[in-house]
């Protein structure tokens, strides 16, 4: 009885580990490890420039394809104050990356940051804030970051929307990056 329970055990044991490993080959072939993180980005679709402009005003109707960036302008910084294009997606402890409204002396009373992905298939559809400046000339600067998403889903090409009151926009782009 002794020798039958040990074969059986042994048994079952050489099975969940051929099962195991066969199944590891497998998601690892799909470029997912064992404990379920990517190891691969999943398949994006770049928007054309055509398509850019047609979700750009899909967020702000009055948008016309023309910015006039001799009246605000808008950038993105690192952590440092440093101007970048590339932004690494965040998870938390990270450091903040920082999104800058230049007024131009501009005096408006609303100024909206929208952060919307040029590619399809991103989880994360666009971020909004909305500050009241009180008609002062202030420039502005707020914290963000775009999430790491499982297979890297979230990164990619994104723009920078601002606008203001007053009619005034600008359009930043950037690369959100693993």
């Amino acid at each position: 009885m002794k020798k039958w329970f040990y074969f059986t055990l042994h048994a079952v044991v050489l099975l969940a580990t051929l099962t195991f490993a066969t199944a590891s080959t497998l998601l690892a072939s799909e470029g997912i490890s064992v404990n379920g993180s990517a190891s691969a980005s999943v398949p994006k679709t770049a928007l054309s420039e055509r398509e850019i402009h047609e979700r750009i005003q899909e967020i702000v109707p009055e948008f016309t394809g023309e910015v006039r960036p001799d009246s605000i302008s808008c950038d993105i910084l690192d952590q440092n104050g440093n101007f970048v294009t590339r932004v690494v997606a965040a998870e938390i402890g990270d450091a903040a990356y920082f999104l800058e409204y230049n007024s131009g002396g501009a005096r408006a009373n609303v100024v909206d940051f929208i952060t919307v992905p040029l590619f399809e298939g991103s989880p994360l559809d666009r971020q909004f804030q909305r500050f009241l400046p009180a008609g002062d000339d202030t420039d502005i600067l707020t914290p963000f970051g775009i999430p790491v998403w499982a297979f890297d889903a979230t990164t990619g090409p994104w723009a920078l929307i601002v606008k203001n009151d007053l009619g005034d926009m600008a359009v930043c782009r950037f690369r959100v990056v693993p």
